[in-house]
């Protein structure tokens, strides 16, 4: 029996600081600090909240990239969002953006090729999934913007390829799952 008090007493105090830093991230977004880093944390955790706040997390990000204009992942991160509030252009511009000031990163590239396919600027596209896989052979997001660039092409068996390799560098890969079962339905 005493362990079981233990644990009920360290459940509530675990359930008292959830509480505590629930409304200290409340004084903080009510602040509205012209802090970059707790723009760009704001931002992340209004864009992984349950459901989603990405209006949020855009202004947030926005925020965060005008306060650090050098810093390249605050750039991405809008283009992140901006991909989900189906920005096609402010999401390729932000990826610009963030390639300017990091080059070498692939996540980059890849991003900026999913706004570019998502605007349907297949050939473009492609190119700069080649090269955010020039910059990493993995990246899930190059190698399925490959594949569904490759299949809007009608070249089944590369895209078929692309979404293998994207599923064996990320098992749990929802779309390139996804991609492979419309394919083989075909």
């Amino acid at each position: 029996l005493a362990e079981t008090g233990g644990a009920a007493d360290g459940l509530a105090a675990a359930e008292q600081k959830r509480k505590e830093a629930a409304a200290r991230y409340d004084e903080l977004v009510s602040a509205d600090p012209q802090d970059a880093y707790l723009q760009y944390f704001i931002g992340a955790r209004k864009f992984r909240a349950t459901p989603p706040d990405y209006a949020g997390a855009e202004t947030a990000f926005l925020k965060a990239a005008r306060l650090a204009a050098s810093y390249a992942p605050a750039h991405a991160a809008v283009g992140a969002v901006s991909l989900r509030l189906q920005k096609w252009n402010t999401a390729r511009e932000a990826y610009e953006k963030a390639i300017a000031l990091d080059p070498k990163t692939g996540d980059y590239h890849a991003g900026k090729g999913l706004a570019l396919l998502k605007a349907k600027q297949f050939e473009e596209a492609k190119n700069v999934f080649r090269q955010a896989l020039a910059l990493d052979r993995t990246s899930v997001t190059a190698l399925c913007g490959m594949g569904y660039v490759l299949n809007a092409e009608k070249n089944k068996n590369s895209a078929l390829s692309f979404f293998q390799q994207a599923l064996a560098a990320a098992g749990n890969c929802d779309y390139a799952a996804a991609a492979l079962r419309k394919i083989y339905a075909q």
